[in-house]
């Protein structure tokens, strides 16, 4: 390991050992700002075997983000997970991989429709909203557990969510189930019992029953809508036609082999 390498590589080794216990917690909110700092600063000399160790490393981290966030089922962020993992081991190929990776894992999770804007928001509020965005999937979620996370009591939570958002915790945690489920159905091909399972539901009879309440009709319609409105945006885009020649027969005068 080079001199000018091995700062960097104990340091990244070190913040992966300490960041891996706290990847499902509320806290967890700014490690992926921390990783992007830390894919930023990669020496631009790392060897083989150093570009490997952290490829491995930065590999691992990220899912087990997916897995605390629900993201496995994701076709992008698999898709540039799969990427990262197989990455030339080069500084160049290594960093632009794993800032896309990240960048992607990002905007899924921005996906789950919370408030994105929670700097006006109790500090309280602000904690069972990050706990709500990271544990919707949990089947056995409860309010008393949010409140914990909160480090309030069940009852001032309650107050406070309805104070800020005009909304209970109860509802948040089916808006982000909802907001899973929609993306789903929309980008894979998992039964909806399957999906029941995934987004935090224990039956599947249970999302349909709130999926229904939310958008005004059962999973299956849902996807069948979506699948027929991608269908027919595909079907419309036509195939360009052959170039035509005649220009090119009045400019030479002569003809032109089509």
């Amino acid at each position: 390991m080079l001199e000018h390498t091995r700062p960097w590589i104990e340091s990244f080794v070190r913040r992966c050992q300490i960041a891996a216990g706290h990847a499902s917690e509320p806290e967890s909110a700014g490690l992926l700002a921390g990783m992007k700092d830390w894919c930023d600063e990669m020496p631009a000399a790392l060897r083989v075997p150093e570009a490997l160790i952290v490829r491995g490393i930065a590999t691992r981290m990220i899912e087990c983000i997916v897995h605390a966030r629900s993201l496995r089922f994701n076709s992008d962020v698999a898709r540039t997970l799969a990427s990262l993992a197989i990455a030339e081991p080069t500084c160049e190929c290594l960093k632009h991989r794993w800032r896309s990776c990240l960048d992607i894992l990002q905007d899924a999770s921005d996906d789950v429709d919370l408030p994105c804007d929670h700097s006006g928001l109790d500090m309280r509020v602000r904690l069972a909203l990050q706990a709500i965005g990271e544990r919707y999937s949990d089947p056995l979620l409860t309010v008393a557990q949010i409140a914990r996370e909160s480090r309030v009591s069940l009852w001032h939570l309650s107050r406070l969510m309805r104070r800020e958002l005009n909304t209970t915790v109860r509802q948040m945690i089916h808006r982000a189930r909802m907001k899973a489920a929609e993306r789903q159905l929309s980008e894979s091909a998992l039964s909806i019992k399957e999906i029941a399972a995934v987004v935090g539901y224990q039956s599947a009879t249970e999302l349909g029953r709130q999926f229904k309440a939310t958008h005004g009709m059962n999973p299956t319609a849902y996807r069948t809508r979506v699948r027929s409105k991608k269908l027919s945006i595909i079907m419309s885009v036509s195939i360009p036609r052959k170039p035509s020649v005649e220009p090119l027969r009045e400019h030479f005068g002569r003809r032109v082999n089509a």
